[in-house]
């Protein structure tokens, strides 16, 4: 398979979005603040230069290189389907990284206490074990047959959908109920409140750091349903049936006399 120059060219720009993804979340893991601070001041330092560098060099020779191993059309689509896996896990953390950032600074406060909250319910055991039970529930759903003449793929877009919600509200239940009253019997939201932190923005920052942990849950849960809804065990992708007009569905008993016969898969149809 040959890739045409404007492929290469869109190919580089992929590249650039997955290194521009990247760079939040980099900063954050491997700069300390005193470096953040001194890159804030002097952006254009000899070390960021050489990484800007390595940057465009990769985007510009990865598709060349890419286009030499990939020739067949089924490992262009893998890829693609890992491409979009990356970058979207990149775009949540990203999202947190940013959204403190920028929390911090227009509300320093009750940002702090949010940040706060939201390290505390990510270190809980809860967050793990509903994190787990939730990804189990979904990867066994596909094996499930629910008899439901060849609309499977509907049921377990349904249970992930119910199962995202379900388990963010009880992690937000239960964190909402278990920190709060940590807080008040351990003396912590007394002494946090003697400080020149006012009761409401205590309440609305632990209200937004709760709500920002079930929301990071339910971004990692969303992934996990949407590989779900597009897959089936053995690779061969869920069958679905619909009908159009003045066609017969092929799961009806007997067919439908004087009409065809149409049966589409999920390749064609898609997963709604």
């Amino acid at each position: 398979m040959s890739f045409s120059a404007g492929t290469l060219l869109v190919g580089s720009v992929l590249i650039l979005l997955q290194l521009l993804a990247a760079v939040p979340w980099m900063a954050v893991a491997f700069l300390r603040r005193e470096d953040l601070t001194d890159l804030v001041r002097k952006p254009f330092q000899p070390w960021v230069l050489s990484r800007v560098g390595i940057g465009l060099a990769l985007a510009l020779l990865g598709p060349a290189v890419f286009g030499l191993f990939v020739q067949e059309r089924g490992a262009l689509e893998a890829s693609g389907q890992v491409y979009g896996v990356v970058l979207q896990l990149q775009l949540i953390i990203d999202f947190f990284v940013v959204g403190f950032a920028l929390l911090l600074v227009v509300w320093p406060k009750g940002g702090a206490v949010a940040l706060a909250s939201f390290r505390e319910g990510v270190r809980q055991s809860m967050f793990w074990l509903l994190l787990f039970l939730a990804w189990v529930l979904m990867t066994v759903s596909p094996v499930v047959p629910y008899f439901t003449f060849g609309e499977d793929h509907v049921m377990v877009k349904e249970l992930g959908y119910d199962t995202i919600m379900l388990a963010a509200v009880l992690f937000g239940a239960l964190a909402a109920s278990l920190f709060v009253t940590e807080e008040i019997e351990g003396r912590t939201a007394v002494t946090l409140m003697s400080k020149p932190v006012s009761r409401r923005q205590f309440l609305l920052g632990k209200f937004g750091g709760i709500l920002l942990a079930a929301l990071l849950i339910s971004a990692c849960w969303a992934r996990t349903s949407r590989g779900c809804c597009t897959s089936r065990p053995g690779g061969t992708g869920w069958t679905r049936r619909r009908s159009r007009p003045g066609w017969c569905p092929s799961w009806i008993p007997g067919g439908c006399p004087g009409r065809p016969t149409i049966s589409c898969a999920a390749s064609d149809c898609g997963c709604p």
